[in-house]
């Protein structure tokens, strides 16, 4: 057999064969990308509030103290549970008892400071303003703090990825169109952290007569960063 025959030979057993000219020289070209940045947002009407209330009280015998903010976080969980609030919906913290010092005599308390704060997770905002001022004729006397939310949070996240999602597609669009170029498909995509709800409105009502907590809007923000393929048109 003629030895130049060989390679062929070979070739056609094995199954080795030569890129073609076509495949060498139109290889797709994956190193052009365009990176964006896009940002959506929701403004949505809070309908939940967790509010915190704190009761403190002083004296020279923590005992009595103790028994004072006892009955004090008492009367604020009664008054709770007559607005319809369900059990499951109060916390209370540990009781904190603290002793004060006089300076001429480090060694021996002068008196104590006992405190303890309360949790009411309200899912009725009507309510809200009757907890805060029944809390106030039960004893609570510090650490005010109420927390607007949504229940449906989770529904108003995916919709403000949605609108962050397609801003980020029409800047990648409008830069590539500037260079004459076509999008192609995503490289990746991150979805950046965002705070919870920015900003809260939560004030009183102007009247004097009928003080009321206005609950305002929340803003539910996305952010995320998107990477394309750009190729020739």
């Amino acid at each position: 057999m003629n030895l130049m025959r060989w390679p062929l030979v070979l070739a056609m057993i094995f199954g080795v064969t030569r890129p073609s000219v076509a495949q060498q020289m139109f290889k797709p070209d994956t190193t052009r990308t365009v990176s964006v940045t896009g940002r959506g947002s929701v403004t949505a009407v809070p309908d939940t509030a967790s509010a915190d209330v704190g009761v403190s009280v002083v004296g020279p015998d923590a005992r009595k103290a103790k028994a004072a903010v006892d009955s004090s976080v008492a009367r604020i969980l009664s008054m709770a549970k007559g607005l319809g609030i369900p059990e499951m919906d109060l916390k209370t913290a540990a009781v904190n008892i603290w002793p004060r010092f006089d300076d001429n005599n480090p060694t021996h308390p002068r008196e104590y400071e006992v405190t303890q704060s309360v949790t009411v997770m309200i899912r009725d905002l009507s309510k809200l303003d009757a907890f805060l001022d029944g809390a106030v004729q039960a004893g609570a006397n510090r650490d005010f703090s109420v927390t607007l939310s949504s229940s449906r949070e989770v529904e108003w996240r995916q919709q403000a990825l949605k609108h962050a999602i397609d801003a980020a597609k029409e800047q990648a669009e409008a830069a590539a169109h500037q260079l004459n170029l076509r999008l192609g498909a995503v490289r990746t995509i991150t979805v950046n952290p965002t705070p919870g709800f920015v900003p809260i409105g939560l004030a009183r009502g102007a009247s004097a007569d009928s003080p009321k907590f206005l609950p305002g809007t929340l803003t539910i923000e996305a952010d995320v960063s998107v990477v394309f393929f750009i190729e020739d048109r």
